[in-house]
């Protein structure tokens, strides 16, 4: 079974170039949000493939089996975020419901935050064996 979120991620200021053919020239800006930390997280799914993809294996397809089974596997793969969080309030305002973090799975954060060291050494060690020889 799967919910969502699956996991979180760092969202907040990343900076990101842009070029802006209306202001004549390029600007970095801050960006937050789902738009920061979805290509983040893909970074990481990059790197995993690129190093599976070298040894001779295909990539990861769909993710959220492998997340779960990781979890189940080997909790110390995410970072259980549990304290005082919650998804009531934004910058802007609060809303009188929403859900509280709590250990293990939750509404608010997910798995939690994936620790790429050991993604990548789970991974390689479930596709080619052996992830000390490989991870270097």
């Amino acid at each position: 079974n799967r919910a969502f979120p699956d996991i979180s991620f760092n969202g907040n200021n990343y900076y990101v170039f842009t070029e802006n053919s209306f202001r004549n020239g390029s600007q970095i800006i801050s960006q937050s949000g789902t738009s920061a930390s979805t290509p983040a997280f893909s970074g990481f799914i990059s790197l995993i493939n690129h190093r599976l993809i070298s040894l001779g294996h295909p990539p990861l397809g769909f993710l959220n089996p492998l997340l779960y089974q990781m979890a189940r596997d080997d909790p110390s793969i995410f970072r259980d975020l549990v304290s005082d969080g919650t998804n009531r309030c934004s910058r802007q305002f609060c809303c009188k419901y929403g859900f509280q973090a709590t250990e293990g799975w939750d509404p608010v954060t997910g798995l939690g935050t994936p620790n790429f060291g050991k993604m990548l050494d789970y991974v390689l060690t479930k596709f080619h064996g052996n992830s000390t020889e490989t991870s270097s």
